[in-house]
């Protein structure tokens, strides 16, 4: 996108010299004769032109990374300024034109939020939140994957029996052979730490259900569908040559059913007739597990304190994409609706080098300063309610209330109107 065409701020001319009386750049040599910015058309110029910023730029302790953070904090403070006056940016809506390197090879937002916020810049020799960096990385699939037909219907309670029971034999092939893999490589470095099969492993509990629905000979009426086979094909080709990648697959799963276990569980019950006792819904309890919530936090805990390599971390978001795309090809076979080609699936785009913490969990403009944390992700309240109308009372008292209190005038407005009309 060209920078100046059509843009409203730059209507007389470049509005940023104005910004820059404020800071001293007599100092710097690619200030020393025009400001290096003068010539730029398109945002890649911006990209290029930040690319040859020395290595000393970014180091928080140095007199120029300081002033490179001041310059940027100024530019960000005088940007809010004008959008506020011409209107929103129509270079930065495509995409923020400082995600790009600088000459150490790391990201300048990375650089930069050390520099301000003091937080980890992502490489070998630093900790990082891998748990914060699969779950931004995987936002958008992760949204595909509840967006599929087939698990519209089944949130509505719209689930036919046939379906449910090619889902669940397709997963128990699918656990079987990851479980089998965790097993084979429990002492894994990347893998031991996050072994908890006695917590975690689901192949029993599949089965059990199964039985419950087909009687012991269940598996000769559901052998593992093509979209299943593709799904175990890749998990055996991990054990064999990559088994780190493993971990991928082992956070898409589990801690997906610790997520929407109990509601799911609850939606089963009701519309198969299940008995109170939890037979027919084994998958979806967890009884060595006495706080989902809890157990889920320390597995991120243990995730972060991996400390991977960025390549590794890198690979390991790459498969956890390829584990929902994966995952999404079932679904829509299930729904007998278009499905996703498993070339596709299998080449997820490769994730680019792990974020830094603020940067990740942060959907703000990084100069904008101050960093968020990590929300605990939760089903929507109506959701709630719908389907566990109790749970959606205990959790959310006051939007009940006053859901209650709408409805309620709602009901009782023809009332009102029928008396005062008498009156």
């Amino acid at each position: 996108m060209a920078v100046v065409n059509g843009c409203p701020a730059f209507e007389d001319g470049c509005p940023f010299p104005k910004a820059l009386q404020t800071i001293n750049t007599a100092g710097c040599p690619a200030f020393k004769d025009h400001c290096p910015f003068d010539t730029v058309k398109q945002t890649k110029d911006i990209q290029s032109i930040l690319e040859t910023m020395p290595a000393s730029h970014s180091s928080s302790e140095s007199t120029s990374g300081k002033a490179v953070q001041t310059f940027f904090s100024m530019l960000h403070k005088f940007s809010a300024e004008l959008s506020k006056l011409k209107g929103p940016c129509p270079v930065f809506s495509t995409g923020c034109p400082f995600r790009t390197t600088c000459v150490s090879g790391r990201l300048l937002l990375s650089e930069l939020d050390a520099a301000q916020w003091g937080v980890s810049v992502f490489d070998a020799s630093q900790a990082h939140r891998l748990s914060l960096y699969l779950k931004t990385y995987t936002k958008e699939v992760h949204t595909a994957a509840e967006n599929v037909p087939f698990i519209h219907d089944f949130a509505a309670g719209k689930l036919k029996r046939d379906e449910y029971l090619q889902l669940i034999s397709s997963l128990f092939y699918v656990y079987t052979t990851l479980e089998k893999a965790l097993e084979d490589h429990a002492f894994h470095p990347s893998l031991r730490t996050l072994h908890f099969p006695a917590e975690l492993f689901r192949t029993a509990s599949l089965e059990a259900d199964l039985v419950y629905f087909c009687g012991e000979d269940w598996a000769s009426s559901l052998p593992p569908s093509p979209c299943t086979k593709d799904y175990v094909a890749q998990i055996e080709s991990l054990a064999r040559d990559h088994p780190a990648l493993l971990l991928a697959h082992a956070y898409t799963r589990y801690l997906g059913d610790l997520s929407g276990g109990q509601v799911l569980s609850k939606i089963l019950t009701r519309v198969f007739d299940l008995p109170e006792s939890g037979e027919g819904a084994a998958f979806y309890r967890f009884d060595n597990i006495r706080n989902a919530k809890e157990f889920k936090q320390q597995y991120r805990q243990r995730l972060d304190a991996l400390s991977l390599p960025p390549p590794l971390a890198s690979a390991v978001a790459t498969e956890a994409k390829r584990a929902f795309l994966l995952n999404i090809r079932i679904f829509q076979e299930i729904g007998r609706t278009p499905i996703l080609p498993l070339a596709c699936a299998l080449a997820a785009e490769p994730s680019s080098e792990p974020p830094t913490e603020a940067a990740a969990a942060a959907a703000t403009c990084p100069f904008a300063g101050g960093a968020t944390g990590e929300i605990e992700p939760t089903c929507p309240f109506p959701f709630i309610l719908l389907h566990s109308p109790l749970e959606g009372i205990r959790t959310h008292p006051l939007k009940t209330a006053l859901l209650v209190l709408c409805v309620a005038m709602a009901v009782l407005q023809p009332f009102f109107f029928a008396f005062f009309r008498s009156s």
